[in-house]
């Protein structure tokens, strides 16, 4: 299989290069790029980095995952997309609450082909919304990446404006005087529907921040946000129009319908 010392004469990247260029020909001659590497040991050295995949790990809903799954699925980035159950959240931070695999203790974490593991779900979003030709996180528009960020930062703040009180009591009072009318809830859910250009934030193209928006009203959907009820945003026919938007747009409809 060829003398294993001239492996250093090219680096990795290189070889997984040539890699590439081997399997798709299907060629067994030479690559000048690779000096005289012979292909067979080149090939268990240097292909094994590339069928890593990268691996999304969330719980089995929208939630603060939609926006990264539906941006690698629309950068055409092949993915494992591990959906666990609730309880395994514990079994995966171990004793200590948080490990190397899920450094926060929470979810979803994002791992790469080389082994890095990332956390935070705007910055998992904004990262997959950015890849690819057609672009869910309009990067190359400043405008656009700035009304998109202007609603991000919103429907954050629409969920943390909520009470988490321990008090159930506390809590459900808190939460009805903030969607009651006058209440701050209001404040931001007005203000996402004046940046709707209709019938997505940006007009016609899906971007990240709708989907976020999706993913939140599909949380009070299915009463996952107690006392908070879906019609909240009937006085929003924006926001309502985006929201069923988003159950039939052929990008989105796997993760809403």
């Amino acid at each position: 299989y060829g003398d294993h010392r001239d492996l250093h004469l090219c680096d990795r990247r290189q070889r997984q290069m040539c890699i590439r260029d081997r399997v798709s020909t299907q060629s067994t001659g030479p690559n000048p790029s690779c000096n005289n590497f012979d292909y067979p040991f080149t090939f268990l050295f240097s292909y094994i980095p590339l069928i890593m995949s990268i691996k999304l790990t969330y719980f089995k809903l929208p939630g603060r995952a939609a926006a990264t799954r539906i941006a690698l699925k629309n950068a055409g980035i092949e993915f494992e997309d591990k959906r666990i159950e609730f309880p395994e959240l514990g079994e995966l931070r171990g004793p200590d609450g948080f490990n190397d695999e899920v450094p926060l203790g929470s979810l979803p974490v994002l791992k790469l082909a080389d082994g890095s593991v990332h956390v935070q779900s705007g910055a998992l979003a904004r990262w997959a919304g950015a890849q690819g030709e057609k672009q869910l996180y309009p990067t190359k528009d400043l405008t656009k990446m700035l009304t998109v960020d202007e609603v991000l930062g919103t429907v954050d703040d629409f969920g943390k404006g909520m009470s988490y009180d321990s008090d159930a009591d506390k809590k459900k009072a808190a939460r009805l005087e903030y969607v009651a009318e006058g209440g701050k809830a209001h404040r931001y859910l007005g203000f996402i529907e004046s940046r709707i250009a209709g019938p997505f934030v940006l007009g016609d193209d899906v971007s990240i921040a709708d989907i976020v928006l999706g993913a939140s009203l599909h949380l009070v959907a299915i009463g996952f946000m107690d006392h908070i009820d879906i019609s909240v945003i009937d006085k929003y026919p924006k926001i309502k129009a985006l929201f069923a938007a988003l159950k039939t747009n052929e990008l989105t409809k796997s993760e809403f319908a």
